[in-house]
């Protein structure tokens, strides 16, 4: 076999090296690199878990004395007043108009909502439609969910009041909204 140059030996000898240290890094250098992040990923993966686990088990005792609070409630405090659904209605629309001037939010109309049965209640509502600036409609449903009686915003719909081409500068930025409120009917007297 012909004697190949210095220079040619060198080069082979260079490219060897490389290729065995290619060989070396793809071999065992790349799976280790791989397993570290991925352990890094998992790692933080658990934290951030064990961090929520954290929050729900802290939410728990939360929960729990809320629940007792609620236990400990009168049911005249979490039902809506009055004998026949008429007078309850009467009396949901009045307290959620006397709250709305009191916020200086304007009622434009008010309509019932068919009744629904929910967890053994029977829940009677009303449908308003009011126009406030954002911040006045969310004090608002803000008060209207912490009333007693124990009042449920069931939707909320929020659009502009704003007339397509009225100039900008004679807005006045209200808004329109229709809230859904319900309130819960006392449980039938079982009077004989």
């Amino acid at each position: 076999m012909a004697e190949l140059s210095k220079p040619i030996r060198q080069l082979a000898a260079v490219g060897l090296l490389i290729s065995a240290l290619g060989a070396t890094f793809t071999l065992l250098v790349a799976p280790g690199w791989n397993y570290l992040s991925g352990a890094r990923a998992q790692i933080e993966d658990g934290r951030i878990l064990l961090g929520r686990l954290q929050d729900t088990a802290g939410r728990r005792a939360e929960l729990a004395e809320l629940k007792r609070a609620a236990d400990a409630l009168p049911a005249e405090a979490l039902t809506l007043k009055g004998d026949t659904e008429a007078i309850q209605l009467a009396g949901l629309q009045a307290l959620v108009g006397e709250l709305a001037s009191a916020q200086g939010v304007r009622v434009t109309s008010a309509r019932p909502l068919p009744a629904m049965e929910r967890d053994g209640l029977r829940l009677v509502g009303l449908r308003f439609d009011v126009r406030a600036d954002l911040e006045i409609v969310q004090l608002l449903v803000h008060r209207l969910e912490t009333l007693e009686p124990l009042l449920v915003v069931q939707g909320l719909q929020i659009r502009s009041s704003a007339v397509p081409g009225f100039p900008a500068e004679q807005r006045d930025g209200a808004l329109d909204a229709a809230i859904s409120i319900y309130g819960a009917q006392p449980p039938p007297s079982n009077k004989g």
